[in-house]
C-alpha cells in the first residue's frame, strides 16, 4: 500500500498544475509587495506610521472576538489613539498585524 501511495505522490509531482488548460504561474516572493505601517505601543497610547504621503488610508482595529472596536481615517504619515488593556488586531487594506496592550 506504501509503493501505491508513494507512486501516486511521484506521479502528482511530476505533472503540471494547470487551470482550464494553462499552466498556473508561480508567485514570486519579489512580485507581491505590501507596504507595511510601522506601529509602536506605549503603555496604552498606539502610534501608526505610514510610508505613503497625502493618501487617505483606513485602519481598522478589532478586539480578539471581531468585535471593530476603532476606525481611523487619516492622510497623514502617523496616528495615535488610545486603547484599554487587550489584545487587538489592526488592519489596513491587505495587511494586518496583532498588537498587544498591557
Amino acid at each position: 500500500m506504501k509503493k501505491l501511495i508513494d507512486i501516486v505522490l511521484l506521479f502528482f509531482a511530476s505533472v503540471p498544475l494547470t487551470m482550464a488548460g494553462r499552466p498556473i504561474a508561480a508567485i514570486q516572493p519579489s512580485s507581491v509587495q505590501i507596504d507595511a505601517p510601522r506601529i509602536s505601543v506605549s503603555q496604552n497610547s498606539v502610534t501608526i506610521t505610514t510610508s505613503t504621503d497625502n493618501a487617505t488610508q483606513t485602519f481598522e482595529v478589532y478586539s480578539m472576538t471581531g468585535q471593530l472596536v476603532k476606525r481611523i481615517t487619516t492622510t497623514d504619515r502617523s496616528a495615535t489613539f488610545e486603547l484599554p488593556r487587550g489584545c487587538y488586531i489592526v488592519r489596513c487594506g491587505r495587511w494586518s498585524k496583532k498588537i498587544i496592550i498591557n
